[in-house]
């Protein structure tokens, strides 16, 4: 499946700032964490770096029909996010969370980290690499 099946605008789409994103990625980094970051880049690009703890989702990996996946839904926080403020794929994403049903009336899950991995790197922040022999000395 390649498109939305309808539109989602992206007013309905929460944007977070980088203070906001920290927020969510302390959670996402404790031991029973309750938020996930997905980078919505292209495999290739996130095994050369990518925020700390992130997973790696494109738009076409989420089935509409499938319903939600629980591991996604057990979280209280789905911060997505892509290159930079431009990113149309992370855009995409955010929306097709959304239209998957991450988002209801009375939880709005899914957030859009603009600042993105760019954002991120230049601030300091930790990242992951492939390459990365898991002793956590990247940054």
């Amino acid at each position: 499946m390649t498109g939305c099946s309808r539109q989602v605008s992206d007013r309905r789409i929460d944007v977070v700032n980088l203070a906001e994103a920290l927020g969510y990625h302390e959670r996402a980094m404790r031991s029973d964490p309750d938020v996930l970051f997905i980078d919505a880049r292209r495999s290739v690009i996130f095994d050369d770096g990518t925020i700390r703890g992130a997973v790696n989702m494109r738009p076409n990996d989420v089935d509409l029909r499938a319903g939600t996946d629980p591991r996604l839904e057990a979280m209280d926080a789905l911060v997505v996010f892509g290159q930079d403020p431009s990113s149309a794929v992370a855009r995409a994403m955010a929306k097709r969370l959304i239209e998957a049903g991450y988002n209801t009336m009375l939880r709005r899950r899914v957030k859009f980290y603009a600042g993105g991995y760019n954002e991120w790197v230049a601030t300091g922040l930790p990242i992951d690499r492939a390459a990365d022999d898991g002793d956590g000395s990247d940054q």
